[in-house]
C-alpha cells in the first residue's frame, strides 16, 4: 500500500506520467512484428485452421468479461501503477506462449494471458494520462491530443517493423515473435516509471478528484461486495443516461466487428495467395494510414463534431462488404489488389481516431472513480458482443470461405450500425447545456 501523497509530490507524479506517457503508447499501443505475420504463423507455420484460430480467439473476450470486475478489484486494490505493470507482464507471458504453442489448449491459455493483459492496460492507461492532466476546460482536448500524437507513432513504427516482417519471417518465423517479445518487455520496463497520484487527507476525506481506492485495507470480500456495488451504480448511471447507454451500445457492436476483422482479413489474404513479404508491405502500408489519421484526431473530431461516429461507422461498415465483394468476383490481380487495399485502408485509417475518440467520449462528464467504473462496464458489454459475435463466425468458417463470411459481417454490421446511429441521433452529440441532467450527473446516485 502506498503512502499517503502530499499536494506537491501529486503535482510532481502528473507531471512526469504526462512526459512518459507518450512514450510508452507509442510502443504499447498494440504489438509490433505481430500482426502482419501472425496468421500465417499460427495457421501455415503452427497448423492450425482459420476455423480453429477464430475458436481459440473467442475465449479472448470471453475471458475479459470473466475476468473484468476481479482485475478491476486488483485495480483498486494494487493501484493503477502496479496494475498497469502487471497487464504488461501478462502481455510478455502471452507472446511467449503462442511462441511455444503447440496446442488449442495452449493457445486458449495465450489467449486467457492477452485478455487479462488487455483488461488492465485497457482500464488503466488513458486513465493515468486523464487523471494526471490539469483540470482546465482544455483537458480534453490535450487528453485527445497526446493519445492522438502518441498513436501516429505508434502506427509509423508498427508499420516500419511489418515492412521487416515478412523477410524476418522467411528467414525463421520465430524472429518477428522474438522482436514482438521485445517490445512488450520495453513497454514493462516504462510502465514502471509510472507514479501513483492517489491523495487523501489524513482525516480519509477526498479533497481531490484523482482519488481513486488505491489504498485501501478491505478484505478481497469487501472489495468484491463493494466493487459490485459501485458496478450496479455504474450501470444504473448507464441505464438512466440516454448519451451514455448510446454510446456504449454503438462501442459494443463496433469494437467487435473491428475485433472479428482482425483475423478476418488476415485469413483471406491468406485465402487469396498473399505470400508473407506481401503480407509485411501491406500492413506496412495500413500502419503509415493509421499513424496520419490517428495524429488528424482532434481534426477528425473538429470537422465533423457530432457526426463523427456516423462517419466511421458507415464508411467502415461499407469498407467490408467492399473487401468481400474484391475477393468473390473474378477481377484481374491489379484490380483487387487496388480494391483489397482501398477497402482495408479505410478501416485503418478509421481504428486509430475512433480509439482515442470513444475514450474521450466516455471520459467526458464523470470523474476519476466513476470512469473506472463507467469503463469496467464498458468492457463488459463489449466483451459479450464480441464473444457471441466470434463464436458465430468460427461456425460459418467450417462451413463458407472467408470471404462469404466477411460479406454477411459486412451487411450485418451495416444494417446495425445504420439502426444504432438512429437510435443515437437525439441522444449523443449535443452541446452540455442541450442534456438532461440525468445524462452526465451521476452524482445523486451514490
Amino acid at each position: 500500500m502506498e503512502n499517503t501523497l502530499t499536494q506537491e509530490e501529486i503535482i510532481k507524479n502528473k507531471k512526469r506520467n504526462v512526459r512518459i506517457y507518450p512514450f510508452y503508447k507509442m510502443i504499447s499501443l498494440d504489438f509490433i512484428f505481430y500482426y502482419a505475420i501472425s496468421f500465417l504463423f499460427m495457421s501455415d507455420f503452427k497448423g492450425f485452421s482459420a476455423s480453429t484460430i477464430l475458436f481459440a480467439d473467442a475465449f479472448y473476450p470471453l475471458f475479459k468479461m470473466l475476468f473484468q470486475i476481479p482485475c478491476t478489484i486488483l485495480i483498486e486494490k494494487i493501484g493503477k501503477r502496479n496494475s498497469l505493470v502487471l497487464g504488461n507482464i501478462f502481455l510478455c507471458i502471452d507472446i511467449l506462449l503462442m511462441i511455444g504453442c503447440n496446442s488449442i489448449l495452449v493457445f486458449i491459455l495465450s489467449n486467457f494471458f492477452f485478455a487479462l493483459g488487455y483488461i488492465l492496460k485497457g482500464t488503466i492507461e488513458h486513465n493515468i494520462l486523464y487523471d494526471s492532466l490539469p483540470k482546465t476546460e482544455k483537458r480534453s482536448k490535450i487528453f485527445s491530443r497526446v493519445e492522438g500524437i502518441s498513436s501516429a507513432v505508434f502506427y509509423t513504427i508498427d508499420s516500419i517493423g511489418a515492412t521487416l516482417t515478412g523477410f524476418l519471417y522467411i528467414v525463421n518465423p520465430y524472429i518477428p515473435m522474438i522482436l514482438c517479445l521485445s517490445f512488450c518487455i520495453l513497454s514493462t520496463l516504462i510502465s514502471l516509471q509510472f507514479k501513483h497520484i492517489s491523495y487523501v487527507h489524513l482525516d480519509g476525506a477526498e479533497t481531490d478528484d484523482d482519488t481513486d481506492a488505491e489504498e485501501t485495507n478491505m478484505s478481497p470480500l469487501e472489495s468484491t461486495i463493494q466493487y459490485l456495488k459501485g458496478l450496479s451504480t455504474a450501470f444504473k448511471y448507464i441505464l438512466r443516461s440516454r448519451r451514455l447507454n448510446s454510446l456504449i451500445l454503438f462501442n459494443a457492436l463496433f469494437s467487435s466487428v473491428i475485433l472479428l476483422l482482425v483475423n478476418l482479413r488476415r485469413s483471406l489474404l491468406s485465402d487469396l495467395g498473399f505470400s508473407a513479404i506481401e503480407f509485411g508491405f501491406i500492413f506496412a502500408i495500413l500502419g503509415i494510414i493509421a499513424a496520419i489519421t490517428s495524429a488528424k484526431t482532434n481534426l477528425f473530431h473538429k470537422t465533423l463534431k457530432n457526426r463523427v461516429l456516423t462517419y466511421f461507422g458507415i464508411h467502415y461498415a461499407f469498407s467490408i462488404i467492399l473487401l468481400a465483394i474484391s475477393a468473390l468476383l473474378n477481377f484481374p490481380r491489379s484490380i483487387s489488389i487496388t480494391i483489397i487495399l482501398l477497402a482495408l485502408g479505410t478501416q485503418f485509417a478509421i481504428k486509430g481516431p475512433y480509439t482515442t475518440l470513444i475514450k474521450q467520449y466516455l471520459n467526458n462528464f464523470s470523474h476519476t472513480s466513476m470512469r473506472i467504473k463507467i469503463h469496467s462496464a464498458n468492457i463488459l458489454i463489449e466483451c459479450i458482443t464480441s464473444t457471441i459475435f466470434t463464436l458465430i463466425c468460427s461456425f460459418l468458417l467450417e462451413k463458407i470461405s472467408t470471404a462469404y463470411v466477411i460479406l454477411i459481417i459486412g451487411i450485418i454490421s451495416f444494417i446495425l450500425i445504420l439502426l444504432t446511429l438512429e437510435y443515437m441521433k437525439s441522444r449523443v452529440g449535443l452541446k452540455p447545456e442541450q442534456y438532461k441532467y440525468k445524462d452526465i450527473n451521476y452524482h445523486e446516485l451514490l
